[in-house]
This record gives structure tokens, C-alpha cells and sequence, in this order.
């Protein structure tokens, strides 16, 4: 069950970023004369603006190639940092791998700890990240997972890691 809940979490994570990234080729493309200073402008607040999920507070973030934030809506601190060093509790600087999957694949899956929107509180989550080459932007969307099932989190690692599941 463990291996299903991850595969569907991984599914609706590609589809979100995949239409987003969608989205952001679209403002590109249709506004050629437009410079790009504005037509980023665009994106930026259209996808800073698109909940989605059950409960309406799944979000997306975008960081430059350099791990630099360019936008994300719950800590909107974080917009112009550098986040190279930036680690979790574990140590994982995850923004930095990131960067690593989108340079060497495109897009993937990294799995980190992240505080619960709101809280202090660290929670497992799964992040799928794609980057729209054309601005060296790279668009990611996550979820939380259930930080007490050991299972699945050594799943979302495994799959992260690139290790399809056994059975």
C-alpha cells in the first residue's frame, strides 16, 4: 500500500508541474515582443497564485538554477536568497540537490524534511521538480507524508533515490 500511495502521490506531483511548467512555456511563447523582464513578471504571479489538492494549500515554489528563490507563497522571505546551504535537520542540503536532479535528468523526485505551512513543526515530504530551461527556472510542488510510517518514508527515499520498488 505504501508503494500505491507513493506512485499516486508521484503522479498527481508530475501532472501539477508539468501543467504549470505548461503554463509558464505558454506566457512565454504567446508574448514574444514582450520582454522577458515582464513576461517572467507574468508567471511569477500566476503561478504564485494556483492552489491546488483537497484542501486548497498545496502550492508550487520556483528557485533559479543557482538554488536561488524566486517565488514561493508561504515564505516569501526566502525570495532572492540563495539557498545552496541550506540544509534540513538531517543535514541534506535538499535546494541544492534539487538543482543536482534538474541538471543531470530534467526533473525528478527529492524527498526532505520542510515545516508544516503555518508551524514550526519539520515533516517528511516528497518534492517533484522540473526546470523550463529557457529562464533556468525550476518549478517544484510537494507533499507532506506521514512522518510515522517508517515504510514509507524509506520508500519516498528509495524513489527519490531512483530505486524502482520491488515486490
Amino acid at each position: 500500500s505504501e508503494a500505491g500511495g507513493l506512485y499516486a502521490y508521484q503522479i498527481m506531483l508530475k501532472n501539477a508541474v508539468d501543467q504549470t511548467i505548461s503554463s509558464i512555456r505558454h506566457i512565454n511563447q504567446e508574448n514574444a515582443q514582450i520582454p522577458l523582464k515582464n513576461k517572467q513578471d507574468q508567471a511569477y504571479k500566476s503561478v504564485k497564485g494556483i492552489r491546488y489538492g483537497s484542501e486548497g494549500k498545496d502550492y508550487f515554489f520556483i528557485t533559479g538554477n543557482d538554488s536561488t528563490m524566486i517565488m514561493h507563497p508561504y515564505s516569501p522571505d526566502l525570495e532572492g536568497n540563495d539557498l545552496s546551504e541550506l540544509k534540513d535537520s538531517t543535514g541534506k542540503r535538499f535546494f541544492s540537490e534539487m538543482v543536482r536532479v534538474c541538471q543531470e535528468k530534467g526533473e525528478g523526485f527529492v524527498t526532505y524534511l520542510w515545516p508544516l505551512p503555518g508551524t514550526n513543526q519539520m515533516v517528511p515530504k516528497i518534492t517533484y521538480v522540473k526546470l523550463y530551461k529557457p529562464w533556468g527556472w525550476i518549478v517544484g510542488s510537494g507533499v507532506y507524508l506521514d512522518h510515522n510510517n517508517q515504510a514509507l518514508l524509506e520508500r519516498a527515499n528509495q524513489f527519490a533515490a531512483g530505486k524502482p520498488f520491488s515486490t
